[in-house]
């Protein structure tokens, strides 16, 4: 854990006159670190520290003049994880999401933004997709098992807000004229 903290530090470039900015750039990543962790190691996602990521993420927002986008990103990953959830355990009859992972959406809507948060949404479902059916077909899991979903909510999160623009850009440039 130690050792990935510090890589992840790594990522965070702490500028005269954004110190606050790349603080809470620092916290957002610690904070999806520990979830990765927890989430993997007892299949919950603490409230706490989502509650310490929103709250960061609106600060982070309203410091870089984002806080409309992020309300927005807010409200959009709390509604489509919740429907998503209540969706699924219909069709499934048991739960398939957490609580946890439609509050990690609220707060990386707080921290991404609307655009953001559906590529993260988007890689993380792929990646999730893509690791259940290589650990299917490896024998680690059946298809009835579950997969923590923190973890890859996280690494897409962390994927999306680093690079997510030139993701977005990559994407749409080839229906820009």
């Amino acid at each position: 854990m130690e050792f990935l903290s510090g890589l992840a530090l790594l990522l965070v470039r702490f500028e005269p006159g954004y110190f606050l900015s790349s603080s809470l750039t620092a916290v957002f990543i610690l904070v999806l670190l520990a979830i990765t962790f927890i989430d993997i190691e007892q299949g919950v996602i603490p409230d706490s520290l989502n509650y310490a990521g929103i709250t960061s993420g609106l600060l982070f927002s309203l410091i870089n003049g984002n806080l409309t986008n992020s309300l927005l990103g807010m409200l959009t990953g709390f509604l489509f994880m919740f429907c998503l959830a209540r969706v699924s355990s219909i069709i499934l009859k048991r739960e398939a999401m957490g609580e946890g992972d439609i509050w990690l959406a609220v707060m990386l809507g707080s921290f991404l933004g609307f655009e953001k948060l559906f590529l993260g949404l988007f890689m993380a479902f792929v990646f999730g997709a893509v690791l259940s059916l290589i650990m299917v077909l490896l024998k680690f899991k059946t298809l009835k098992d579950s997969l923590p979903f923190g973890p890859l909510l996280a690494l897409s999160a962390v994927i999306s807000f680093f690079w997510g623009d030139k993701i977005i850009f990559l994407y749409l440039s080839p229906f820009v004229i």
